[in-house]
């Protein structure tokens, strides 16, 4: 075998071996950078996909906006639906005559525009009220008895409230209903019958009822019944606490059609405890009437 053979074989035994260690480091390389892409997936965060929308019917000139989808959780609690609250009733106004049976019968008398007393009928316990240290302006002022204490006791409460409070009438008899009716007539010949009770028909002959008034009306109206004694702090006084004494309000402005008379927030009956009943449900001592006076009794056939 000659010498120039030997060199060739040679130079090919050492390719070989140069080739073989080539291959070798290009596995091991390729080797190690699968492992580091395999850590660096299990270290790195999920990264959510961006897929580009795209528009067909969009202009050659639309810019393609990515956008990210998301893969919806499972949720761990199904929440149950809370039930609807049940549809509650506007509250129906009812008749309430319970207390009725427990108030004097003579607390409760029925007078109004369309009911009249007899002609000869007078309270049977009619007494001057002392009023001398209580009422500016003293006058004799005639009320029944079962009255008489109640008006004291409020009146006390007024003065130690610092108020002036006047009593201006009580007790009317027949003819000074007619008196007073006849001066309205004069005044206001249209409407008298709404401003005034006629004879018979006034609460003033019951006994019951008084009209109150405060020392400035006069000056500031020039009289001491006006409807703006409701602005003064005696009318104010009256309306909030006078149910406490047994008073209610007899002709009240929202009531006027129901009571068939003018607002008179100066005029106040007494009915005892019913006064209260009143105050709290909010309606007139004529609507009560109407719901809870036994009808007449019919005389057997």
């Amino acid at each position: 075998m000659g010498s120039g053979t030997i060199r060739w074989m040679f130079f090919i035994v050492i390719g070989l071996v140069v080739l073989g260690l080539m291959v070798r480091a290009t596995a091991r390389t390729v080797a190690l950078a699968q492992a580091a892409a395999a850590q660096v997936t299990l270290l790195s965060p999920t990264v959510p996909v961006q897929v580009a929308v795209v528009d067909t019917q969009a202009p050659p000139t639309a810019t393609l906006r990515p956008t990210q989808t998301t893969i919806p959780s499972t949720p761990t609690n199904t929440p149950t639906p809370t039930p609807l609250p049940a549809a509650t009733l506007t509250a129906i106004y009812e008749a309430n005559c319970s207390l009725y049976g427990r108030i004097p019968d003579d607390l409760l008398t029925v007078v109004n525009r369309d009911t009249a007393l007899p002609d000869d009928f007078v309270p049977q316990d009619l007494e001057i009220v002392p009023l001398e240290t209580k009422n500016i302006q003293y006058r004799a002022i005639p009320l029944r008895r079962p009255v008489h204490q109640a008006l004291l006791d409020m009146l006390d409460a007024m003065n130690q409230a610092g108020l002036q409070i006047l009593v201006i009438s009580g007790y009317r008899s027949t003819s000074e209903q007619q008196l007073a009716y006849d001066k309205w007539l004069k005044l206001y010949p249209d409407r008298a019958a709404d401003i005034s009770a006629q004879p018979g028909h006034s609460e003033h002959q019951l006994g019951t009822a008084v009209d109150f008034s405060a020392p400035l009306m006069m000056d500031l109206y020039g009289d001491f019944l006006h409807v703006n004694f409701y602005q003064q702090p005696e009318g104010q006084w009256l309306v909030k606490q006078a149910a406490y004494y047994g008073f209610t309000l007899s002709y009240p402005a929202y009531a006027v059609d129901e009571t068939g008379y003018a607002w008179e927030p100066w005029h106040f009956r007494y009915v005892g405890s019913l006064a209260r009943e009143l105050q709290t449900r909010n309606i007139t001592l004529t609507k009560y009437l109407q719901e809870c006076t036994p009808p007449p009794a019919t005389p057997n056939s």
